[in-house]
């Protein structure tokens, strides 16, 4: 039979780390309302990376605000409230082993780095909001993460250790996302 041989349709990398973005973008919406998030157009593609040096620096604050990251309020001003953090949203199959995050070549560790280089551009706390398959959202920073919702401290050479906690219970502090 034909339909033996038919493979399973693989999901779209592009799109499976879309629609994580607007999962995020749907919780933060929920948890810290009256903010409203949005998943930031073209998902970092026209300020991200290489591109701050060249379109990026032609950017008002403002309009940084809403393409720098992957998850960003878009009404801050109009309820009087500031968030304090850049997400970087990260979905992926395959989970680190433990030999990469202790070698420090886990995907964790360049994940944070964009993180941090994207916080820089908005003078924000950078913070990586990621998954695997078949795990619960975790959250990771590198300085103030509340010290009930600290599961794991991963420590990296020169560069300050990153905190890793599960995303629903940092979503219980507030004040660790907005002033």
């Amino acid at each position: 039979m034909a339909s033996e041989n038919i493979k399973p349709k693989r999901k779209n990398s592009k799109q499976k780390g879309n629609g994580f973005e607007l999962t995020v973008a749907k919780l933060l919406s929920k948890e810290l309302a009256p903010l409203n998030f949005i998943r930031t157009p073209g998902s970092g593609a026209r300020v991200g990376g290489k591109n701050f040096a060249t379109i990026g620096q032609m950017f008002g604050e403002d309009a940084l605000k809403i393409f720098v990251g992957d998850v960003v309020p878009v009404n801050e001003k109009q309820i009087g409230q500031k968030f304090l953090v850049s997400c970087e949203c990260k979905f992926y199959s395959t989970q680190d082993h433990f030999t990469s995050i202790m070698s420090g070549t886990g995907l964790i560790f360049k994940w944070m780095k964009e993180s941090e280089d994207d916080a820089t551009k908005i003078d924000k706390r950078p913070i990586l909001i990621f998954k695997w398959n078949h795990t619960p959202i975790f959250v990771a920073c590198t300085s103030d993460m509340p010290s009930d919702c600290i599961k794991m401290i991963i420590p990296r050479k020169d560069q300050p250790s990153i905190q890793v906690g599960l995303l629903e219970e940092v979503l219980k502090h507030k004040d660790f996302w907005v002033a």
